[in-house]
């Protein structure tokens, strides 16, 4: 195996791996992973990998020594969207997670949460490691800085062993004791004041924890797509309130998307471009989308194909090929998505895949399409994976990571570091 080996836990379909391995040049040496649908993902695209399995049962000193460890634990413990049960959820596997870190001692840890891991359990996370002798840094990026379509702000964790880094300038944030991280002049007034929450973005360095400056965002377009959650596989993906059932959490990309253009149908066609109840037509949607009203449409989209750019890109009557969806002229694409055609072109252009459709045809009517949040998270190993329900594609790509947003906040937390890197 050439370069730094790289061992995952909480695996998911790749993403956080895709990212170590572009800012190391490294490659994966194991994963450790059970859910199903994650399962299918990796043993198809990395059928040489070996999978360890549950976590919480792995023997760390029998496990294959890494230079690498990444960690995407999961979210519900800390997350705004769930009950933020913190350490008494059941799915809070930080603790084994650590005792992997200690037992291993890898160079580098990279680790990515939710933004809401900052106001709960990332005191816990940092002092852990400080304890076992890494410093730390951290911040909070969006996709959308890196030009995805939607926002999806993660918290992305560095740390590597102790010294590594040249430690921030100022005056420190938090100092940490035996009770917790607290305010540095806790000690001029007895009882430690524990601080609440870490800043957005930090670092920390033998028992001291400073404020950073966060990573600089590019200029991104005032309407985004909503990022894809794991709860777009519940319940045909919409926990809208007015719909919401036992866990639902607000508006999702599936809802959205009613409020995008579905997939052209023959009835289109029609006279008045009217629907039924059960099949809701382009001409519908355009009106939805406030982007003008179509009577009597002639001319309709091209029906999306597998291949995105055809050879063929005449318009002329009697053409034997019809255009691409993709070779349409930009003035045609707010037709299509509305107010995200400019964060859809932008994500387009960025990550130099075309978007599916919004919309598939589902038995009452269009429904979101499965391939579109594994696109919106830049995972097409999701969608290419054989045996897949469409729960399960959903629900991968929800409970998925950007590698490039990813890569983007590594590469920024990394520099100076003296540690392995490409």
């Amino acid at each position: 195996m050439n370069g730094p080996r790289i061992g995952s836990l909480c695996t998911g379909a790749g993403g956080l791996d895709q990212a170590a391995a572009a800012v190391t040049g490294g490659t994966l040496a194991w994963v450790s992973e059970i859910a199903p649908g994650p399962v299918k993902v990796l043993a198809h695209h990395y059928p040489d990998v070996p999978n360890l399995g549950d976590l919480t049962a792995i023997d760390w000193t029998a496990a294959e020594p890494v230079d690498v460890l990444t960690a995407g634990y999961p979210c519900p413990p800390f997350s705004q969207a769930g009950k933020r049960l913190g350490v008494d959820d059941e799915r809070h596997l930080w603790p084994w997670i650590i005792e992997g870190i200690r037992v291993l001692r890898p160079r580098l840890v990279l680790l990515e949460n939710v933004r809401g891991h900052l106001t709960l359990g990332l005191t816990a996370v940092l002092a852990d490691l400080d304890r076992a002798g890494y410093d730390t840094r951290w911040t909070v990026l969006t996709a959308s800085a890196v030009g995805a379509c939607h926002e999806r702000a993660r918290l992305f964790i560095a740390a590597t062993p102790r010294g590594a880094w040249v430690v921030p300038a100022g005056d420190p944030c938090a100092l940490l004791d035996e009770a917790g991280w607290a305010a540095p002049n806790h000690a001029l007034f007895g009882d430690p004041d524990l601080i609440g929450a870490p800043p957005a973005s930090g670092a920390t360095s033998g028992g001291v924890m400073w404020a950073t400056e966060p990573p600089r965002a590019t200029d991104t377009p005032t309407h985004l797509l909503l990022t894809p959650t794991a709860q777009l596989a519940i319940n045909g993906g919409s926990q809208h309130p007015d719909k919401r059932k036992a866990g639902g959490h607000g508006p999702t990309l599936a809802d959205q998307v009613e409020y995008l253009l579905p997939t052209v149908t023959a009835a289109d066609a029609g006279s008045s471009g009217g629907s039924t109840p059960s099949d809701v037509t382009l001409t519908d949607a355009v009106v939805r989308t406030e982007c003008g009203t179509i009577d009597n449409p002639r001319h309709l989209l091209p029906t999306p194909t597998a291949v995105p750019y055809g050879n063929n890109q005449s318009d002329s009557p009697g053409a034997s090929v019809r255009p691409s969806l993709w070779a349409l002229t930009p003035e045609l694409r707010p037709g299509r998505w509305g107010r995200y055609a400019a964060a859809v072109a932008r994500h387009e252009a960025t990550f130099g895949t075309p978007a599916p459709s919004p919309t598939e045809p589902g038995k009452n009517g269009p429904r979101l399409n499965r391939a579109l949040p594994a696109w919106m998270m830049c995972l097409p190993q999701i969608v290419a994976t054989p045996g897949l329900t469409r729960n399960q594609v959903i629900e991968v790509a929800g409970n998925g990571c950007v590698p490039a947003q990813a890569e983007a906040a590594f590469r920024t937390l990394l520099l100076g570091a003296s540690v392995v890197a490409a």
